[in-house]
């Protein structure tokens, strides 16, 4: 794509990074002056085993926050803590923070854990939180999200810290769970600078960063001094390696390489399937696919300004036979905007079905008998299958009298062209987000943002209800009456979402695949 990530994607400017020098450890403690033999206990045995993850990118930051490509973060986040940590089932538990309180819809009291220390002795405390914030937005760092809606950080004591939000913010706790969010060391950074944090990153976690191989691979330790115990890092040794390519990886991945390889494509599964050794971990992934209806600029005045146009349109395309014909069945239908795995998901309001007498009776009854003819935009290179899609898309409507003029575009230029609303009345595209929440998803029907096509104040009013109170039972209600609204008057036509699968040999135990792509290590073993 120039394809939108999970997070938009920021251009980093200004990074110079090192030269390669040899691998250093992140802490060497001076041996005693007069080491007294057989004085001390053995030391406890610590995790054995390495653990190798193929990413399908070439790993130019250690870095989180100078990065919004998840498997960078990924690697960063494998020795990085914030005060929060979402699960795999992307619920906010304490990290660096203990425990917290809410006193009203802006204000976070942090009370942090005693006695945790960074991997080069720093100990963490209030002034790391403080500082971390501040050093993030004043070098304007490329991933700012999880700090962009604090207005201030108060330190309290040593080890509590109120932090406002600008404004009511229901996505706060989680933003501080990610790996941008990560709390730093503040007299490391100082020393060594971003480049030095940039190359060698030092934070809380289980793992300890051991070197980096510039364009093959970044190798972490055991930490064995970590505040958290000892079931955390569950081997000896993790080791991310860059291999771009799919095919690469399934290749290292079977020849036993690599224990784990990122994003396989769907088309590729079955390899891994016949394989003994193999096994496939998959997930269904946050990005929600749509063809969106545009009503504020090249769709003003055509026949889709009549939602039983736009109902019918929904009824006359088998999405689930598109699943099954072109992702292998990897995917499953949604009922909106709103994701079957994101937050507030309403499991009883059900897909319109496929129903194509159902689809000529409604644009009959809307004054259509004979159909219409109508542009739609696709992206060419921006997702797996994108024109296939349109193209699957197209063919359906066809079936019931709609004529669609299909405009394929080059997808560097297409969403210049969307943000510009260049592009033809309807457009596909995709849309996810880091913590699962339907906020990302809605970009195309949201008045401040520049993604916007449909403009319907009903729409806007329950989006804005949403985002502005922290009461997530209260947001689950508005989504859920989202998803009924948006099936009435629907803003698009909702596709789906599609799996995210791993390979994954069959001596690891403990990875759990994730919606949101993310990948902890945490808790992960391997058997030799």
């Amino acid at each position: 794509m120039k394809s939108k990530p999970l997070a938009v994607v920021i251009t980093l400017v200004g990074l110079a990074l090192l030269a390669a020098c040899a691998p250093v450890p992140v802490s060497q403690a001076p041996a005693p002056a007069e080491a007294p033999a057989a004085a001390e206990a053995p030391a406890a045995a610590g995790p054995t085993g390495t653990l190798t993850i193929g990413v399908p990118v070439i790993i130019d930051t250690l870095d989180p926050t100078m990065s919004n490509n998840v498997n960078i973060e990924n690697v960063g986040f494998t020795v990085l803590e914030g005060l929060t940590y979402l699960n795999e089932n992307n619920e906010v538990e304490p990290m660096l923070a203990e425990s917290w309180e809410i006193p009203d819809d802006t204000t976070y009291i942090f009370h942090l854990r005693e006695g945790v220390t960074f991997h080069n002795g720093e100990p963490f405390n209030a002034d790391s939180v403080i500082f971390t914030e501040k050093w993030v937005k004043d070098t304007k760092r490329g991933a700012q999200y999880p700090w962009e809606t604090v207005q201030s950080i108060e330190k309290i004591d040593d080890y509590t810290v109120k932090i406002t939000t600008k404004a009511p913010d229901p996505l706060f706790l989680k933003r501080m769970g990610v790996a941008a969010g990560s709390i730093y060391p503040p007299k490391y950074v100082q020393e060594v600078g971003d480049e030095g944090v940039t190359q060698k990153p030092v934070g809380t976690g289980p793992f300890v960063f051991k070197e980096w191989l510039r364009g093959e691979k970044v190798i972490f330790e055991a930490n064995p001094n970590y505040w958290g115990g000892s079931d955390e890092a569950q081997v000896g040794t993790v080791v991310w390696k860059n291999i771009p390519e799919p095919d690469a990886r399934i290749a290292a991945l079977e020849t036993g390489e690599i224990d784990i390889a990122l994003q396989v494509p769907a088309a590729q599964v079955g390899v891994l399937m016949d394989n003994s050794k193999l096994k496939v971990s998959r997930a269904l992934s946050t990005r929600v696919f749509y063809m969106m209806f545009d009503n504020i600029s090249s769709g003003k005045g055509t026949p889709i300004a009549d939602k039983r146009v736009r109902q019918a349109m929904i009824h006359a395309v088998d999405r689930a036979a598109i699943i099954d014909a072109i992702f292998r069945g990897n995917g499953e239908v949604i009922n909106s905007l709103v994701g079957n795995v994101q937050f507030g998901y309403d499991p009883s309001v059900a897909p319109l079905p496929y129903d194509p007498d159902k689809a000529k009776a409604l644009l009959a009854e809307a004054g259509y008998p004979d159909g219409f003819k109508i542009g739609m935009s696709c992206p060419s290179g921006g997702y797996a299958n994108d024109v296939e899609v349109c193209q699957a898309i197209a063919g359906y409507l066809k079936d019931v009298g709609i004529e669609v003029d299909l405009q394929i575009t080059d997808a560097n230029l297409y969403w210049d062209l969307w943000q510009n609303h260049q592009l033809a009345p309807m457009a596909f595209d995709g849309a996810g987000d880091r913590f699962r929440d339907p906020q990302m998803a809605l970009l195309a029907v949201k008045k401040t943002l520049p993604w916007m096509l449909w403009d319907d104040p009903e729409i806007h009013r329950m989006s804005e209800a949403a985002e502005s109170t922290v009461d997530q039972e209260k947001r689950k209600e508005i989504f859920a009456e989202l998803q009924r609204y948006m099936q009435d008057e629907p803003p698009a036509i909702p596709l789906w979402e599609l799996y995210n699968f791993s390979g994954v040999n069959t001596r690891v135990d403990g990875f759990i695949p994730r919606p949101n792509e993310t990948v902890s290590v945490r808790g992960v073993s391997v058997r030799e």
